[in-house]
């Protein structure tokens, strides 16, 4: 997501004095005196008091530069839009974990949904280079979700899919969100592994953040989603192996 396409939350960001910057490709960390201090881009080294990471897919590659890994993978999802409906749909968000699938109303009378692949392996980030224009989904997922679909809204004829979206949710090693700062590398603070709900998350978790900048701890207790849980040696073996989503799933339950 860039942050303009939130209209809303672009200007208020910019009202407040935030410099956006979209595509703005970061290669590394700046350090001085043992604290992260600021980023190496593209257009030159920007110093900062602080630095919060949330680059999600990228997020592994990105700490390597600092030898701080974290036990994050990624797997692709994929989620289509319909071409408008005959009458809108006036239905809720619904969450169909049984039939592996998701669907609500989208602009325009359209509808969305997605469908889930468990058993596909992950996708691994190596390279800040990567972009997901590389990634793909089989082109049967479509029938399949459209015949689920249609189980579920067996009165309405589904138009034809006008718009296919394939990117990636990227889980932790125990299913849960990573969020805050890095203890061995002060300045550094992070917010990763929101798998599919991240737009969802990202209301409380800009506010943690933010506690923990201005005031060094958070309103609540978050430490269950400390960076420092994980310890090296259990993180280099789950970097190291080979896993499906299914298999962060299990880890989860």
């Amino acid at each position: 997501m860039r942050v303009r396409d939130v209209p809303a939350l672009a200007a208020k960001a910019s009202a407040l004095g935030v410099e956006i910057r979209e595509f703005e490709k970061v290669y590394g960390f700046i350090r001085r005196g043992g604290r992260v201090c600021g980023v190496k881009t593209g257009h030159g080294e920007l110093d900062a008091d602080v630095v919060i990471s949330t680059v999600y897919s990228w997020t592994s590659a990105l700490l390597e530069e600092v030898d701080a890994p974290l036990p994050v993978k990624c797997f692709v999802h994929q989620r289509y839009v319909t071409k408008p409906l005959a009458t809108p749909a006036g239905i809720p968000a619904v969450n169909a974990n049984p039939a592996g699938i998701y669907f609500r109303p989208a602009l325009g009378g359209r509808l969305l949904g997605g469908i889930e692949t468990p058993e596909r392996e992950e996708y691994p980030v190596t390279s800040l280079d990567f972009h997901q224009s590389a990634l793909h989904a089989d082109p049967e997922l479509r029938n399949h979700l459209r015949h689920r679909l249609q189980q579920f809204l067996p009165e309405r004829a589904l138009p034809a899919w006008e718009d296919e979206k394939v990117g990636l949710l990227t889980f932790s090693m125990d299913g849960e969100p990573i969020l805050g700062p890095i203890k061995r590398l002060p300045g550094l603070y992070v917010a990763v592994a929101f798998h599919s709900g991240g737009f969802a998350y990202n209301p409380a978790a800009g506010e943690l953040l933010a506690q923990y900048v201005a005031e060094g701890r958070t309103s609540i207790d978050v430490s269950a989603f400390s960076p420092d849980r994980f310890s090296r040696d259990e993180t280099q073996r789950y970097l190291a192996g080979k896993i499906a989503q299914k298999d962060v799933s299990l880890r989860r339950h």
